[in-house]
């Protein structure tokens, strides 16, 4: 269960059949593959095996559909597994998800003039650590998280982190609480960063 594999399979949507693709260099699980720039990058994961017996990796590796290859993409600065990717204002953004230990929770890929990894700075306070799932929306990325609150077991803080990526500063932080008994939601005001 959960075993690393480097098979690639490609879905042709116009003759709804699947076909082999290129095999990565490295099997991977719980890695993230995204879009940007008209190629695909396959980000972190567990390689080497299965989950409990393999590494988690900061490699990245990079499709390029002119020459129908995957090469090695730069190295994140911090290695990710079961994380969030997503594309958003020509940047690839990295976003760790259980691993609150990760020393870059946010890191940001920008392809010009050369491919670097960069950290991005969240705001510690009213900021959950658990990534649930990040978006691009309207030029930014927005952060989805959760995590229990040390004050009460049963609630769950959900919080929003809207982040500008033109000039890499977080704008602002809405937090919500939800009793997962009842559904009910207590909203918190939303935090402007400047």
């Amino acid at each position: 269960l959960h075993s690393a594999t480097s098979s690639v399979e490609v879905y042709s949507h116009d003759r709804g059949t699947w076909r082999d693709g290129p095999r990565l260099s490295a099997a991977r699980v719980h890695h993230t593959c995204t879009e940007l720039g008209g190629r695909l990058y396959v980000v972190g994961g567990v390689v080497g095996g299965a989950v409990r017996s393999g590494t988690t990796s900061r490699s990245v590796e990079v499709y390029d559909p002119v020459i129908r290859m995957w090469t090695a993409g730069p190295d994140l600065l911090a290695p990710l597994s079961e994380h969030c990717c997503v594309a958003c204002c020509g940047k690839l953004v990295a976003v760790a998800s259980a691993q609150s230990n990760v020393p870059h929770r946010v890191q940001v890929l920008t392809l010009d003039p050369t491919p670097s990894w960069s950290g991005l700075r969240l705001p510690g306070s009213g900021t959950p650590t658990r990534c649930i799932h990040a978006v691009s929306f309207e030029q930014e990325l927005w952060i989805v998280s959760r995590e229990r609150t040390w004050w009460d077991e049963c609630a769950v803080r959900i919080a929003v982190v809207s982040v500008s990526l033109k000039n890499m500063h977080p704008t602002s932080v809405h937090v919500e609480e939800m009793d997962p008994v009842s559904y009910t939601h207590l909203t918190l005001p939303t935090k402007r960063i400047v």
